[in-house]
């Protein structure tokens, strides 16, 4: 499999880095009633810290709302998965999942204030790329993806977008996914020491939790895609 960024995404986020977590031949089952415990541990944790004007000024989420500022976007209050995340749990939304992976990766956002997504690798059609959308490209029968976008798909699908966020249920994790990628976006003021702290966290958890093997690496301007 591939993974690559496009060049455009780069013009306009040009610090962006994506940390990437692939975790093979896991148990997605294991340990759920403890993951769901430890998140649920971070919501009451995120109900004290947060209210609405701390969701929107808090420093990780206004890195995001100035990168979509400079491409032009009328600003949206949702614009990434962890701001999606935290206005659910200030609601009491239930944001605890029936696999373990996704309650370790929402543990995660919650705690560092960090976007996600999480793909089951079996079901990505060999390739992996992010690009900006032309304003053409459908994800639903009557909706298009907004011209500057940055969205993710494979040879097959548009997989997800990175603000204004959506994510389809084509690659979607389930308890029965055995192999996973998951993907986090860094950027300003997380530096690169914290993205090695917060993917070795990441790695441990997941190993921990689900066995099978767990390695990570990180895509950037200077390095932009890999293959595996």
């Amino acid at each position: 499999m591939k993974i690559s960024i496009d060049k455009e995404v780069f013009k306009i986020l040009p610090k962006l880095r994506l940390g990437f977590i692939l975790a093979e031949d896991i148990d997605n089952k294991s340990n759920l009633q403890k993951t769901t415990h430890l998140l649920n541990e971070t919501t009451k944790l995120t109900k004290l810290i947060f209210h609405k004007d701390t969701l929107k000024n808090h420093d990780l989420i206004q890195s995001w709302e100035v990168a979509k500022a400079d491409f032009g976007k009328k600003a949206k209050h949702y614009h990434t998965s962890v701001e999606r995340l935290i206005q659910d749990v200030l609601k009491g939304k239930k944001v605890t999942s029936n696999n373990t992976i996704s309650n370790i990766i929402s543990y995660l956002s919650l705690k560092y204030i960090m976007p996600f997504s999480a793909d089951d690798l079996y079901r990505i059609d060999k390739k992996m790329t992010f690009k900006i959308a032309s304003g053409k490209e459908r994800i639903k029968l009557l909706k298009n993806l907004e011209k500057g976008e940055i969205y993710y798909k494979d040879n097959s699908n548009i997989l997800g977008t990175k603000m204004d966020y959506w994510k389809s249920s084509k690659a979607s994790l389930t308890p029965y996914s055995a192999h996973a990628l998951i993907h986090f976006e860094f950027l300003p003021p997380i530096t690169k020491e914290k993205e090695t702290q917060i993917l070795a966290e990441a790695k441990n958890l997941i190993q921990g939790s689900c066995g099978g093997k767990v390695t990570s690496f990180v895509l950037s301007k200077a390095k932009s895609e890999i293959e595996f």
